[in-house]
């Protein structure tokens, strides 16, 4: 994973748990999050990771927070707050997740053998596939990233 992907994956999850807890989940990735937007059929890059925020979080918060004991992480006004001992439960948690989304070919599979695996109903993050963050922006806000990427693009000249 690049550094600008990794950045932006990580302002994703900013709004859902603390930075240090963020950095663990992807230090035990293990190409994950590469693996789950494949299996949806999206790319894996920094411009569809940052069109595709929701439902980076929603994957995030489905498959990952709310499979983790309470012991180890909950969930206080939208924000889930890890215990001192979260890194080796996650660890062993991204290992299973890895396994299973490996042994998968696409969304629907991946769903079904979560729901089974995990003991929980099965849910689909179809609809957050096909939402783009631009999408939500006011006018002023898609101008004012206009301006960034102007400029950014600028400066590459």
């Amino acid at each position: 994973m690049d550094i600008d992907t990794r950045i932006e994956i990580l302002r994703a999850l900013h709004g859902l748990c603390p930075n240090d807890f963020n950095e663990n989940l992807l230090e035990y990735d293990n190409n994950f999050y590469e693996k789950l937007f494949g299996l949806y059929d999206l790319d894996f890059n920094f411009d569809t990771v940052k069109q595709k925020r929701e439902f980076l979080t929603k994957a995030t918060e489905q498959y990952i927070l709310t499979q983790l004991p309470q012991a180890v992480i909950r969930k206080e006004h939208n924000r889930y707050i890890p215990e001192p001992v979260f890194k080796e439960p996650l660890c062993e948690h991204m290992n299973v997740l890895v396994k299973l989304v490996d042994s998968c070919n696409n969304s629907e599979t991946f769903e079904t053998e979560f729901a089974k695996q995990f003991h929980t109903r099965k849910k689909s993050l179809k609809k957050y596939r096909t939402k783009n963050r631009n999408n939500n922006l006011s006018n002023f806000a898609k101008a004012v990233v206009q301006i960034y990427e102007y400029k950014d693009n600028k400066k590459e000249d």
